[in-house]
């Protein structure tokens, strides 16, 4: 499965732009424990990760998510906070906010 998703305001170019995929899975997923995300923050571009999925995002806005397919009701959750993290880092970038 792959699907694009944009969030933009008004006629200003999209603060992000996400590509999803859904993959098999591999190994243990453990618990599901989004404090423990891992990020690899580099100027132009970032990483974020857990046992359920990752993401990536560059200075472009564009967001690489890939989910751990059949994740059941984690699958919400992870999506909700990778996007979570790749927004916030997009944020300062952009001088906007969330509200």
């Amino acid at each position: 499965m792959h699907t694009a998703i944009e969030f933009a305001r008004d006629a200003a170019p999209p603060l992000l732009r996400v590509e999803l995929r859904l993959v098999d899975g591999s190994g243990d997923l453990g618990s599901f424990l989004p404090k423990e995300m891992t990020s690899v923050l580099e100027p132009g571009r970032a990483e974020f990760g857990m046992p359920q999925g990752r993401a990536e995002v560059d200075d472009t806005g564009l967001a690489r998510l890939r989910l751990v397919r059949d994740l059941g009701s984690m699958t919400y959750y992870t999506l909700q906070n990778l996007l979570r993290a790749c927004l916030a880092w997009r944020l300062p970038a952009r001088g906007e906010s969330l509200y």
